[in-house]
């Protein structure tokens, strides 16, 4: 059956280049020569890693890891991991998310700096919550210490992007080389 050209003939007295990539599209073609081949395929490599090692699911997969091994039944670890991982990733994730939609925030990636020590304050203030969850709920001594560590890590992370980065410290004194 022959593709319906019926669309790009009524476009192709507008704008030559817009109507040929268009015209490509609808026979089928794609447009992907040998040259931007590699360049496709890395693209599609990279945003899968992205998406695989984003830090939502690292946190919720190392939760349950972590959650399993150090209770005496999968139930329980589970359940440690489930309440933690709310706190760490659920609900900050809710709220970038909801960010997004009201148009405060970029995207997901949280592509513009700008954006991000907001987010870096929500993310401490909701793992803070879990973690005191985590006392109330007494999780083993192994859990609270990852999840410990993950506050940690968002306050290094925070305090680092606090506006004084060691590149705009002023530069050390030249140390005198007398012999």
């Amino acid at each position: 059956m022959a593709p319906d050209r019926s669309h790009a003939t009524a476009i192709r007295r507008e704008d030559p280049q817009v109507v040929s990539c268009f015209v490509r599209l609808v026979e089928g073609g794609t447009g992907m020569t040998m040259a931007n081949a590699g360049t496709s395929r890395r693209t599609k490599v990279a945003k899968i890693t992205t998406e695989v090692f984003a830090p939502p699911i690292l946190v919720v997969g190392l939760l349950v890891v972590v959650g399993i091994h150090s209770t005496s039944s999968i139930g329980q670890g589970l359940l440690l991991s489930a309440v933690a991982g709310f706190f760490a990733a659920g609900l900050p994730y809710a709220i970038m998310l909801v960010g997004i939609r009201r148009g405060r925030l970029s995207d997901r990636h949280l592509s513009l700096r700008e954006q991000r020590p907001t987010m870096m304050i929500i993310g401490f203030v909701s793992v803070s919550a879990g973690l005191l969850v985590m006392v109330w709920l007494d999780a083993p001594r192994e859990f609270l210490a990852l999840v410990g560590a993950m506050l940690t890590g968002v306050g290094v992370a925070r305090s680092r992007r606090s506006g004084r980065s060691p590149s705009t410290l002023p530069a050390p004194p030249e140390a005198s080389r007398s012999w």
